[in-house]
């Protein structure tokens, strides 16, 4: 799993999964920003314009999102807002926020840089699209 590293002197850092449960507490979905074409889909709100700031995780440890967040909060980028008797209620700290305003551009980026499309021929002609990196995990194809 890659790394993002905060631009800072005290750097923290996070994987793409983090970086995703704190876009998705301030209402950004960043899948949808890569495929996205329109420009406005591709820029984050202006200063603390974001609609929402809250993460409602389950209280199961087990939880994959439960584990991740609970790291967030470790390294003080989400804090628990209140338990509202069936889930904690997490919110983002202005340090995720700009954890999360350092990345965005560069992971939008990355992913448009990474974006070719494969056309393999099948057997019957019909053509088949590929991501590179099936290659790379299907050694055998």
């Amino acid at each position: 799993m890659e790394t993002i590293n905060k631009p800072s002197e005290n750097s923290v850092t996070v994987t793409e999964k983090e970086l995703d449960i704190i876009a998705h507490s301030l209402g950004i979905n960043i899948y949808h920003a890569r495929k996205s074409k329109l420009k406005r889909d591709k820029k984050l709100p202006k200063a603390n314009s974001f609609y929402r700031n809250y993460f409602a995780a389950s209280k199961n440890p087990e939880n994959s999102d439960v584990k991740i967040i609970l790291g967030l909060c470790e390294k003080g980028l989400m804090k628990l807002y209140k338990d509202d008797g069936v889930n904690n209620i997490y919110y983002v700290t202005d340090e995720g926020k700009e954890v999360l305003k350092a990345e965005f551009d560069k992971i939008l980026k990355e992913y448009q840089d990474n974006k070719r499309i494969i056309v393999a021929v099948g057997r019957k002609g019909v053509g088949k699209t590929y991501h590179p990196n099936f290659f790379n995990q299907n050694e055998n194809f």
